[in-house]
């Protein structure tokens, strides 16, 4: 009869779970950027923001599993089953991105913070539209800072034409510039009142 092992299995329980966690949280984009915070327990979470204002976001599951006949278990190398737990962190990642930007998209329609683009393509007036409808953050040198753009895998090449139209063009450039000093003044403006209240 083989030992039981319970330290190692946990040890090695670990490993594999934080493989998967690893794996899931490089996949989320744009979103492995953001704070995280661990929620121990309950079954939602209040947002509590600097003007008072507040909402609440209800958990979300995400889950994914893995089978395994008996018949493959003696030939399962320990490259199969990272790739096997791969697997599950892609799906883990897939359904914590849907929940993500399903939860952004209401938020931000429910502040009137989204543009509608009436089915038009993304070009360089979409991309210059969502700037001026957004606040920007820059740092000491006055270049934008922690400003990051998330389009659909199929919107790649057409965010890549847009910006590449900004940088050409000498109207949309100009229009650009405007839109980055406006920002900046308002950015100062903002600092120098958090200051004053701190």
């Amino acid at each position: 009869m083989l030992p039981d092992l319970p330290n190692l299995k946990s040890e090695l329980y670990e490993i594999l779970r934080h493989f998967i966690h690893v794996g899931a949280h490089k996949r989320l984009g744009v979103f492995s950027e953001c704070p995280k915070h661990i929620i121990h327990e309950g079954q939602s979470m209040r947002t509590i923001r600097a003007d008072g204002t507040s909402d609440e976001t209800n958990m979300q599951t995400a889950s994914a599993e893995m089978t395994l006949q008996l018949s493959d278990i003696p030939t399962l190398t320990p490259q199969k089953r990272l790739e096997q737990l791969d697997k599950i962190a892609e799906e883990m990642a897939r359904q914590m991105s849907q929940h993500l930007y399903e939860n952004l998209e209401k938020k931000l329609d429910a502040a009137g913070r989204t543009i509608s683009r009436a089915g038009k393509p993304l070009d360089a007036q979409a991309i210059l539209e969502a700037f001026e409808s957004m606040d920007m953050e820059f740092d000491e040198s006055g270049a934008p800072s922690s400003l990051s753009i998330s389009v659909a895998p199929n919107l790649v090449e057409a965010a890549h034409r847009a910006f590449e139209d900004i940088s050409n063009d000498p109207d949309l450039s100009n229009r650009y510039k405007k839109i980055l000093e406006h920002k900046r003044r308002d950015w100062r403006d903002r600092e120098a009142a958090r200051k004053l209240v701190g």
